[in-house]
């Protein structure tokens, strides 16, 4: 099913390419992985900064969202699909998503390191946030499952031990996402309720601890208070696994021209192309994809 977000407002589906029931996919050179819309925010990143980067995408929308799901399940949920780009070549993988970093990003980087795997995780991009504080006091929006997992404190514990952080999880914002609504009244509610936590202590600089969340960056900017700086980290993702690509490669092999991201959807392709297609009507600015449904297990 090749999706085809023109980046001129028009949207339609021109073919229907079903991938087999066995999942099985071509090699590519950047594998990203999300549970669904949010880690394309990352590979538009990418393809900014080079067209030519061939991308397969798993957008996880069978167990969307793991946010809310434990530690265990999304390890291995992220473990699942990273060994099914590692078994058809893919030799760089981005876990376009900071909880599925917290939870998997440790173990699979041991389990492919021999192979000689690059793996780039995700994570809420405190360090700036903490550095561009004047009152030393700054808060982290991420999903439940970031805000209380290990890996966030830890990260506080190594970036930001002169900082008063707050950690807020945003109950319902990358739901609102990923079904493509960005606007309405569950939408204000879900962003004024973190503008009245963000607004007090004297929090002066927030980062984003959710892929899907830069899609709202901009209605998060104009609803903070003046002086309130917004952190994002989707182009410093996207500038790593740039970096770590060029080095595998020699010049003769980039070619200049733009390819689509090849999205395997493990949920309802319908439905991602819907709020794909919202987004876009929205003003988000989304890169071309090619969507194709991928059935695979749950576990």
């Amino acid at each position: 099913m090749l999706f085809e977000s023109g980046r001129n407002g028009n949207v339609h589906v021109t073919a229907t390419n079903s991938i087999s029931q066995q999942a099985d996919i071509p090699q590519f050179d950047v594998g990203l992985i999300d549970s669904g819309v949010g880690g394309l925010a990352v590979a538009r990143e990418i393809q900014n900064l080079n067209s030519s980067v061939q991308i397969g995408y798993f957008a996880d929308t069978a167990v969307f969202p793991y946010g809310d799901k434990n530690s265990i399940q999304v390890a291995d949920r992220i473990d699942f699909l990273a060994t099914k780009f590692v078994e058809a070549g893919t030799r760089l993988l981005v876990i376009a998503c900071n909880t599925g970093s917290s939870a998997g990003l440790r173990s699979i980087r041991r389990k492919f390191a021999r192979e000689g795997i690059q793996i780039v995780g995700m994570e809420p991009p405190l360090k700036p946030a903490a550095i561009h504080s004047r009152n030393k006091s700054v808060a982290v929006v991420a999903t439940l499952g970031t805000v209380s997992g290990q890996a966030l404190t830890n990260l506080r514990d190594r970036v930001a031990t002169d900082t008063a952080t707050k950690f807020i999880a945003a109950s319902g914002l990358a739901s609102s996402v990923e079904r493509g609504e960005l606007t309405g009244k569950d939408l204000d509610a879900v962003l004024q309720e973190l503008l009245n936590l963000i607004s007090s202590d004297g929090v002066d600089s927030v980062a984003l601890g959710c892929s899907h969340y830069s899609f709202v960056y901009d209605q998060m900017r104009k609803a903070l208070p003046d002086g309130v700086k917004l952190f994002d980290a989707a182009f410093p993702v996207a500038k790593r696994t740039l970096e770590l690509w060029t080095k595998s490669r020699s010049s003769d092999d980039v070619i200049d021209v733009s390819n689509p991201i090849s999205v395997f959807v493990t949920g309802d392709p319908d439905g991602f192309v819907a709020s794909v297609a919202r987004l876009e009507t929205a003003g988000c600015m989304i890169p071309m994809v090619s969507v194709n449904p991928v059935p695979l297990p749950i576990n």
